[in-house]
């Protein structure tokens, strides 16, 4: 879970999947929501001037929920410590 002035955002898992979803921080409402395909466990979620980022053991996923784009870069290794 991670968060901005005007919204809360979560990796929620969903079997072999993980979406990341958008809240609005004062009424609750969902504004975005992006299935990100083959993660099924996040270590973390932090916001880049690109997207939120959504670390996984052995990859990083870049995802703007505004477009639903990701770009996914894989690690040379084991992710230890996000």
């Amino acid at each position: 879970m991670a968060a901005t002035d005007t919204s809360i955002v979560i990796a929620v898992a969903t079997g072999a999947d993980t979406e990341v979803v958008q809240l609005d921080s004062l009424t609750g409402r969902e504004e975005h929501r992006v299935r990100v395909a083959g993660v099924a466990t996040s270590l973390a979620l932090t916001p880049s001037p690109v997207g939120w980022l959504l670390y996984a053991e052995e990859s990083v996923t870049c995802v703007d929920l505004a477009t639903g784009r990701m770009t996914r870069f894989r690690l040379p290794g084991t992710l230890l410590d996000a």
